[in-house]
């Protein structure tokens, strides 16, 4: 799953957040999904390793709320329906 540009001027989306409902929004960085909030499970963010600037993306997003890592399927899971909350 990748979050595309609509934009020919940025074509790269660096940092994003999609709401899937009121309680529940998941944060992009550079297109794909890397943290979501859950209304269960509060804070989740990717296990991978990422880049530096996607760490810092997250960090922002998060704040000091404590966050669960899962993997990168179970955020893509999110956008397809099919994740767990």
């Amino acid at each position: 799953m990748n979050l595309v540009s609509l934009s020919e001027a940025k074509p790269e989306i660096k940092c994003a957040e999609l709401e899937l409902a009121p309680d529940t929004k998941v944060m992009f960085s550079y297109g794909r999904p890397a943290a979501a909030l859950l209304p269960d499970r509060g804070y989740v963010r990717v296990d991978q390793v990422i880049s530096k600037t996607t760490e810092r993306h997250i960090a922002e997003w998060v704040g000091a709320e404590a966050s669960e890592q899962v993997s990168q399927d179970f955020l893509d899971g999110l956008l397809a329906g099919t994740a767990r909350c």
